[in-house]
């Protein structure tokens, strides 16, 4: 049986951009937080989440990003010993 992460340790790469569903147009919406969001999108944080904090245009597309950044606060599986 061979480790699902070929035995890799420390810090993962930054996960890329992640587009929001329904092909959402509004520029920067999904990108990560610069320090201020942009007028009509609002910013996702959640404590202990692996997501980086996030611009998203509000509504659907902030929720999915919020839904997003809480499944990443799950514990990652561990390897196959």
């Amino acid at each position: 049986m061979t480790n699902w992460n070929q035995g890799l340790t420390g810090q993962s790469k930054p996960g890329r951009t992640v587009q929001p569903p329904g092909g959402c147009t509004a520029d920067r919406c999904g990108h990560e937080y610069t320090g201020r969001a942009p007028n009509g999108m609002t910013r996702v944080r959640v404590d202990g989440s692996r997501e980086p904090e996030r611009t998203y245009c509000k509504g659907w597309c902030a929720a999915y990003g919020q839904a997003l950044a809480e499944i990443r606060t799950l514990p990652e599986p561990e390897a196959a010993q």
